[in-house]
């Protein structure tokens, strides 16, 4: 949405609403399907948004992390995974 300009981007947000940015939880499927059984999402270590979560509580203590890029970098078996249906 922020690419197609239906959204404010994160620093305007950030400087809008006057505070600094612990982190970013991109969109990811694996929030509904541990939303639907039960699981909290950060037990899934292979979720981006496990990850945007463990590294915003790290912040919270006082680590420093890098951000997280927002964009996946898709490989190849999971261009072909999501083409075929099984990603």
């Amino acid at each position: 949405m922020m690419k197609k300009g239906d959204m404010l981007d994160i620093d305007e947000i950030c400087q809008v609403l006057a505070i600094d940015l612990l982190g970013i939880v991109p969109d990811d499927e694996y929030v509904i399907k541990a939303a639907n059984s039960g699981e909290p999402t950060v037990m899934n270590a292979g979720s981006r948004a496990s990850l945007a979560f463990r590294n915003i509580a790290r912040r919270i203590l006082g680590d420093t992390v890098p951000l997280m890029p927002l964009e996946e970098k898709a490989g190849v078996l999971h261009k072909m995974k999501k083409f075929l249906g099984i990603g």
